[in-house]
């Protein structure tokens, strides 16, 4: 099995770009690096887009919806930490 039994669940980036909150983003990095740093393991993204279009169906993989200066503040606070 892929997952080894463990299926852990957590916000999209999405969710924590909503916060406004760079010391938040910073924890959740250090985190999900520690999830799927570990070998046999993985995690496709992070997205740092503009969402353009309400349509496109990956919004929620993405951190700052349509605000790039919300995006640059939280891309930064995730590459450093």
């Amino acid at each position: 099995q892929w997952d080894q039994g463990f299926s852990p669940c957590w916000p999209s980036l999405m969710n924590i770009g909503a916060t406004w909150d760079v010391e938040l983003m910073a924890r959740w990095s250090v985190e999900m690096a520690r999830e799927f740093g570990e070998p046999n393991r993985g995690q496709l993204g992070p997205g740092v887009n503009i969402a353009r279009y309400a349509w496109n169906g990956r919004l929620g993989e993405y951190m700052s919806g349509e605000d790039p200066y919300l995006g640059s503040k939280m891309v930064e606070s995730q590459v450093k930490a």
